[in-house]
């Protein structure tokens, strides 16, 4: 029998896998808006909408860091295993659900407007074959002519 289907579910464990699943999604969205804001700062007021993106991605990482700030209370003051906390820990915790709402809904409008359009972006190199040969220096040889192919004409 499946051994997941005979141990009864650990809360505690669970909670801890979810907790840290979460905290890495969270760096990873830190991490996205940090190199976001690279980008647009790079690119420069040449981008059509420097001043909302930088805006929109600044506003995101202060409620990133507002948010990790407040789970980090949240965590170390409140123990939910007593009842007089409970109320004030469940508040706290609608206030983080809060932001983490916030959050995405920055974050949806931010990738709305496509940061990396072509006019933006360096052209990209040609194919070798169509690459002109870099110039010889005067002097040297150049290569022979390639043998024709095909069948030949005789003159």
């Amino acid at each position: 029998m499946d051994k997941c289907l005979l141990e009864p579910l650990d809360a505690n464990r669970y909670a801890t896998k979810k907790t840290i699943a979460q905290g890495m999604l969270d760096i990873a969205l830190l991490t996205a808006n940090a190199s976001q804001l690279k980008y647009i700062l790079q690119v420069g007021k040449e981008h059509e909408f420097y001043t909302l993106m930088v805006t929109l991605i600044s506003v995101s990482i202060i409620l990133q860091a507002a948010q990790g700030i407040l789970c980090l209370v949240l965590g170390s003051t409140y123990n939910i295993n007593k009842p007089k906390e409970q109320r004030k820990a469940n508040a706290w915790n609608n206030v983080a659900l809060a932001l983490n709402v916030l959050i995405t809904g920055v974050n949806v409008v931010l990738s709305a407007f496509d940061m990396r359009s072509s006019d933006m972006l360096p052209a990209a190199p040609a194919p070798a074959a169509t690459r002109a040969a870099p110039a010889l220096p005067p002097g040297l040889p150049t290569a022979p002519a390639p043998a024709p192919t095909g069948p030949a004409r005789l003159a």
